[in-house]
Parts: structure tokens; C-alpha cells; sequence
């Protein structure tokens, strides 16, 4: 994924050959990657001229002299082509921004994960996505640092990828910057001292500069612009080198999965105790939206010897507890129980009326189902692997668990044929999915699947992984 340095230098590609030119049609061909309605943006943009671009964290700003701006999340893989009026265009141009200087700025995005936001730009720090994002480690204190981080039991290495605590820093330069100031990316968050936070941040500020001057880091399928390579990879000295001698002492670089990201490091540089390696059963967690196929996908892991955790099941018999009944009827209402059974019924209605009461339901049982699969695993030895089956994995904070998170999607005609294909079942789909954390999930998964084909292309699809 695109990182602060990444962003950066797409930014600073794109503003010269966009500033003064205007928008005169906009062709969205996947509305799913827009945050409103394509008439809304048609609307605004169009006859709009670039006027400014800015970037916070990982996010992009393009300014127009209308007042608003357009915000850009390149996930994964977003990208964007300057294109010929007339084309060719590639199957995942997703976006067509058709300028005054007959081409076409194209966003092309193969995975379909970035997303787009338009606000006035006088409400940029106070109701837009730059709003919800964490100072950079340009601005950024060791006390304001510090502070943030000294009621964290999480590893810092998960902490720093907390885009409300430090923006801008991901996988790449997390792994970088831990292993320029010597510390253990198991350390946990509120162990690491006001010292050490000082040195995270001069590292963070002297790496993400370098990063920037060189164009960010050209790894996989990341690209600033048509035919530009970055050339910071061959400046990495953990990320990527799993095997390969420690460039200060010569130890061999490990990598291992923390939280579901490969963690790169030097186990003598930063004192990292084999303890803290991998001595717990492998864990793969499945998450994705309804009937996606998730269950097809947990049942090739238990065919090849996986242990299977089910949340669905481990929700129902906790349904049967006294204590969970009893906190029900405290939490939710006095009908939220009858006789002696959870009314089902009730509890939906109630939760689509009040989102409040769902909030505070999940909050009491997510931690109820974490717990039921740490018991569980706590069994078991570390040559065990486990497989997760939890639709709301990432709502649940059970994502920490995994070493693997596989994200399930599937096209939404793909569901309707598990769910119901008539109108009533359609709008019970859309609704539901409307409750799921969709784009933060997709973030946090190490792997995704789409299956937009049959059992036999998705069962495919999943061993190409090599997982088991």
C-alpha cells in the first residue's frame, strides 16, 4: 500500500501538469469507490479548474475554485494515467476526469479499493477525511507521542500503523523506522519511553524525507505515474530481506506476522527475545461481507487440518447464557427476552432504530467472543493452526489474533443469488451490508479473494494462496 512518501510523490507529479486546467466530464464506471452519488460529483466538478493540491498522511487533496476539494484514498493499488481523449483505456480506469487540455486524467485501481470524498475546502480540519487523521511525524511531539501511546498494550509496531496516532506510516517504513532505532516491534506501546519516542520520530523524519527525495519506494504494483519508479527499496535495510545479513552487525534478518503484517527485523540490533517469536498455533482469520463465500473458503482450511473457530456459533451459544440474557434485557430492553429465549426480531428492530443500543451490545459481546477463541487456542500448541470464521473480524478487535486475514468479496449479484433475488431481498442485503466495516477491513486484510466465478474458481483461487 501506498505510504506517506508514495502519496507524496504522486502529489507532487500530478500538480504541475493539473493546477489551472479544468474539468469538462467525469465518467465513473465503479460508484462504489465514491462517497455520494455520481450526479453530486458531476455537478461540482464539472467546469471546475485545479487550483491547489495537499496531501495529509496517506490522504490526497485536489482544490478547485468553486471552494471544494476532492479527497483521494489510493488503498492498495489506486494509481493514476494521463490518457489520449480518444484512448485507449484500461479495464480498471475507474474514474475519467476529462480536462480542458483534451486528455484524460485516469484513476486506475485493480483491486477497486480507493475511495473518494467531496467537502468544501474551508472545512477541510474540521469535517472531511484529513479531519479524521492523525498528526504526521513532521508536526508531530515525543510528548504528544508519548501520550498517545502510554495506555497501549499493543505492540508499537501495530501502534505506529494507527493512522489516529501518527499519520502517513505503514508497513514499509514502520518496519524501517523500529529497526533504525534498535526497538523490538513487540515491545508494548506504552513500555516505549519519552526517549525513545524522540528517537522514533527524528528516524520517521530523516527515512520518510529520504523516501520522498527518492520518489517513494517502486514495490509490487506501486507506480506515482506513468512510466515513474521510485528507487527507495534499494535503500531498505529490514522490509523485504528476511534471510539476508543485518546491514549493521550481520545477524540474519527475520520476518515474522504481527497483527496480521510481516514484520521485518534484526533479532540482535533490537533485542528481540525468542519469546516473542512465533510460539503460538498459526492463525488465519476469514472475514468478508455477507455470503460472499467465506464459508467456502474456512472449509478448504479445515479439510487440510485447521482447527475452525466459529463465530456465528460461538454468538448463539452465548445466547444461551443467563448472564448474557440477563445483560440484554439491562442493555437493550425488557422484550430484547422472551420466554427465556433472545427475541431475534426485537433485537433487529431495536438496533436499526437505535444504533446506540447496537454499539453497546457489541461492546459487551465482541470481547465475550474473543475470549471464547483465545480459550480455545490456548489448548492448543503452536504446531495447531487455527482458522477464524468471523464476518465482523475487525469490529470484534480480533484481527491482533491473526497472522493471516483473508477478506472475502464478492460481486453484489454474486449474493443475491445465496440471499434472494427479489427487490425486498436486494434491499435486506444492502442494508446489512451498510452495517459492515467494508473499506477498513479491506485495509487491514494481508490477502484478498473475489469470487466472481463459480466454487471451483474460488476454491482456486484460495489455494494459489499457500496458506496451509
Amino acid at each position: 500500500m501506498p505510504e506517506l512518501p508514495e502519496v507524496e510523490t504522486v502529489r507532487r507529479c500530478l500538480e504541475p501538469l493539473l493546477l489551472g486546467k479544468r474539468i469538462v466530464s467525469f465518467v465513473c464506471l465503479h460508484p462504489r469507490c465514491l462517497n455520494g452519488g455520481i450526479e453530486d460529483y458531476q455537478k461540482i466538478l464539472i467546469g471546475a479548474k485545479f487550483i491547489a493540491t495537499a496531501r495529509k498522511g496517506k490522504c490526497l487533496r485536489f482544490d478547485f475554485d468553486n471552494g471544494y476539494s476532492l479527497y483521494c484514498h489510493l488503498r492498495m493499488e489506486g494509481k493514476y494515467f494521463f490518457r489520449p481523449i480518444e484512448g485507449p483505456f484500461d479495464k480498471f480506469d475507474l474514474l475519467r476526469f476529462g480536462l480542458d487540455s483534451n486528455e484524460i486524467l485516469c484513476y486506475n485501481d485493480t483491486r477497486k479499493f480507493g475511495r473518494f470524498t467531496l467537502g468544501k475546502t474551508s472545512e477541510s480540519e474540521t469535517n472531511s477525511p484529513f479531519a479524521k487523521i492523525g498528526p504526521e511525524p513532521f508536526i508531530l511531539t515525543p510528548k504528544q507521542l508519548h501520550a498517545s501511546l502510554k495506555n497501549k498494550s499493543i505492540p508499537i509496531k501495530l501502534a505506529l500503523l494507527d493512522q489516529s496516532i501518527i499519520s502517513g506510516i505503514g508497513n514499509i517504513y514502520d518496519c524501517e523506522i523500529l529497526f533504525a532505532t534498535k526497538i523490538s516491534p513487540y515491545t508494548p506501546a506504552k513500555q516505549i519511553s519519552l526517549k525513545q519516542c524522540e528517537g522514533i520520530l527524528n528516524a520517521a523524519k530523516e527515512i520518510l524525507g529520504q523516501a520522498i527525495e527518492e520518489g517513494g519506494s517502486t514495490i509490487k504494483s506501486y507506480h506515482p505515474l506513468n512510466g515513474v519508479d521510485g528507487l527507495m527499496q534499494v535503500h531498505l535495510k529490514a522490509y523485504g530481506r528476511q534471510g539476508q545479513k543485518c546491514p549493521v552487525c550481520g545477524a540474519t534478518i527475520q520476518r515474522e506476522t504481527l497483527g496480521g503484517r510481516g514484520t521485518y527485523f534484526c533479532p540482535a540490533c533490537q533485542n528481540v527475545k525468542p519469546a516473542n517469536l512465533q510460539q503460538k498455533p498459526r492463525i488465519i482469520g476469514i472475514t468478508g461481507p455477507i455470503h460472499s463465500g467465506k464459508s467456502t473458503v474456512t472449509d478448504y482450511y479445515v479439510k487440510r487440518g485447521f482447527k475452525r473457530f466459529d463465530a456465528d456459533k460461538e454468538v448463539r451459544n452465548l445466547y444461551r447464557k443467563q448472564e448474557v440474557k440477563a445483560k440484554a434485557i439491562k442493555l437493550i430492553g425488557k422484550d430484547a427476552v422472551k420466554k427465556g429465549t433472545m427475541d431475534f426480531p426485537y433485537l433487529r428492530n431495536a438496533f436499526a432504530l437505535h444504533p446506540e443500543l447496537k454499539n453497546k451490545w457489541e461492546n459487551y459481546l465482541y470481547p465475550l467472543v474473543k475470549k471464547s477463541a483465545k480459550e480455545l487456542i490456548a489448548k492448543y500448541d503452536k504446531k495447531t493452526r487455527f482458522v477464524l470464521d468471523v464476518p465482523l473480524l475487525i469490529r470484534a478487535k480480533m484481527d491482533t489474533m491473526c497472522d493471516e486475514i483473508i477478506f472475502v468479496d464478492a460481486p453484489i449479484e454474486t449474493r443475491l443469488t445465496r440471499f434472494g433475488d427479489d427487490e425486498i431481498a436486494k434491499e435486506q442485503l444492502i442494508k446489512i451490508n451498510a452495517q459492515y466495516p467494508l473499506e477498513e477491513t479491506k485495509e487491514k486484510a494481508t490477502r484478498v479473494i473475489v469470487n466472481d466465478s463459480d466454487k471451483a474458481a474460488l476454491l482456486k483461487k484460495v489455494k494459489s494462496l499457500n496458506l496451509d
